[in-house]
């Protein structure tokens, strides 16, 4: 992994840092952030020392870090669960509308009992 020395401004300082090549892009991108983070909470706060400016910047950034993996743990979590029994009911009445069957006559009368049944179970959920 080849790296090099890069040069970033946050906060009014500069920064050099080595850094893999690869990572350039995220590492310029993450300071500009920052840097913006910073500038917005000293125009809000401006008789704050830059270290406690820095700080609460941070924190903020932070927090929405944390808000992002939360928000992302609950979509794999409802990704990886199956299925409720309400939804497979609901798909297996969604099917079995849409296809096309030959049913003899008497047993179009329980048939249709049976949806209608369905359908009112559906209902009550």
């Amino acid at each position: 992994m080849e790296e090099e020395i890069i040069s970033i401004k946050i906060g009014g300082l500069e920064y050099k840092l080595q850094c893999p090549i690869e990572e350039q892009a995220h590492l310029l991108e993450a300071a500009e952030k920052l840097d913006k983070k910073i500038k917005s909470t000293k125009r809000k706060l401006k008789t704050l020392p830059m270290e406690r400016i820095s700080v609460l910047a941070a924190l903020d950034i932070s927090s929405d870090l944390v808000k992002l993996q939360s928000q992302g743990a609950e979509v794999i979590e409802s990704i990886e669960q199956p299925e409720s029994p309400k939804e497979e009911t609901k798909k297996e009445l969604q099917s079995s509308q849409t296809e096309e069957v030959d049913i003899p006559e008497d047993e179009d009368e329980d048939l249709n009992f049976k949806l209608v049944s369905e359908i009112s179970e559906l209902s009550k959920l």
